[in-house]
């Protein structure tokens, strides 16, 4: 249970930055997303098909590491900690504060786009 809980979290605070951010950007450009509606439908497929293939692993882990292609290719659970490459392993602010920037400046150059494109 605690996994789930773990995992729901997680999409809560995904769908928390998406809700705070994306809707400046939606409204902003609100034909053009209309015009397309096959980006929003790609990225929430993604989105989930991502998250239910790390349930899967998650709730797996014991059963790991499984070879599919001898000696070509093996599934192995492993945990990075930190961000991308291992950095920041037990810092927690400094990967909160490039988020909130990039989000930041996601939005500010959402609000810039021309609304033709």
């Amino acid at each position: 249970m605690k996994k789930i809980s773990i995992w729901f979290k997680a999409l809560l605070k995904t769908v928390g930055y998406t809700l705070c951010v994306y809707p400046a950007f939606l409204v902003k450009n609100i034909w053009y997303h209309l015009r397309s509606p096959s980006v929003m439908l790609y990225t929430f497929i993604f989105f989930f098909l991502d998250r239910f293939t790390k349930m899967l692993v998650v709730n797996n882990s014991h059963n790991l590491p499984v070879t599919v292609i001898d000696n070509i290719f093996t599934l192995t659970y492993v945990k990075n900690p930190g961000v991308a490459f291992g950095w920041f392993p037990d810092w927690r602010l400094p990967p909160i504060i490039m988020a909130l920037t990039m989000i930041i400046i996601i939005t500010y150059y959402s609000l810039k786009l021309p609304e033709e494109e």
